[in-house]
């Protein structure tokens, strides 16, 4: 009968896989697991529910952002944290998924304001463009804009 393999090793400041955290890692108890009231003990089901070792490295992570981040006697943060490893199915996921939306909104942000900056800048050359003598019609055309957009940015006059 073939052994069993040996239970990969657990090293501070790596996530399961071996993965390395970017997030110090701290003693932090593991969550008591939530009760499962869709399965059975022994069902698994694929997907459904975190592991222990998931939620652990969940309450590690939260708790070092909140030690970071709380004054001293402030529990508050590390009990929230708790209650998002403990109410989510894949906290690691949730987390990281919520920093790439922050992430993807603040670039989304910066892209439109950019995009106002270059549409202002549009108005001003087709504005001296009309005071050279050209028309709108000229101008929709030599831009490649519609009719509207060119009179709504020459309606809007030079940029301050």
């Amino acid at each position: 009968m073939p052994e069993p393999a040996p239970a990969p090793e657990r090293h501070p400041g790596r996530l399961e896989g071996g993965t390395p955290s970017r997030y110090p890692v701290v003693n932090v108890p593991e969550p008591a697991p939530a009760p499962d009231r869709h399965h059975h003990a022994d069902e698994a089901a694929p997907g459904a529910g975190s592991s222990q070792s998931v939620a652990a490295a969940v309450a590690q992570v939260l708790a070092a952002r909140a030690a970071a981040h709380a004054p001293d006697g402030d529990r508050r943060g590390d009990a929230r944290d708790r209650l998002l490893a403990v109410l989510l199915d894949d906290p690691l996921r949730a987390v990281g998924a919520t920093v790439d939306l922050q992430d993807c909104q603040e670039r989304l942000d910066r892209l439109a304001a950019s995009l106002q900056d270059e549409r202002a800048r549009l108005g001003d050359v087709l504005g001296r463009l009309a005071h050279a003598g050209l028309r709108p019609d000229q101008l929709a055309r030599l831009s490649g804009l519609s009719d509207a957009e060119v009179a709504e940015l020459l309606r809007r006059g030079p940029s301050a």
